[in-house]
């Protein structure tokens, strides 16, 4: 079964948007996880805990990547 959603960027990934990474990626919601932040001290923190499966610290670097089956949070 394909899922509905390529890509997952999650704008923020502190509690709330951290949460909803983990949540979609255990409940295997979407192919990818990719976290946006502002610092890179977050993003590592989120990666090594499994929240997202990669971090960036602007949109800029994956925005070439993004398509309409991608979700923007």
């Amino acid at each position: 079964m394909t899922k509905p959603v390529h890509r997952l960027v999650v704008i923020g990934i502190g509690l709330i948007g951290g949460s909803l990474a983990a949540a979609l990626k255990k409940a295997s919601g979407c192919r990818e996880v990719i976290g946006i932040a502002r610092r890179k001290v977050t993003c590592d923190d989120a990666l090594k805990l499994g929240v997202v499966d990669r971090a960036y610290l602007s949109i800029t670097d994956i925005a070439p990547e993004l398509d309409e089956n991608d979700v923007i949070f």
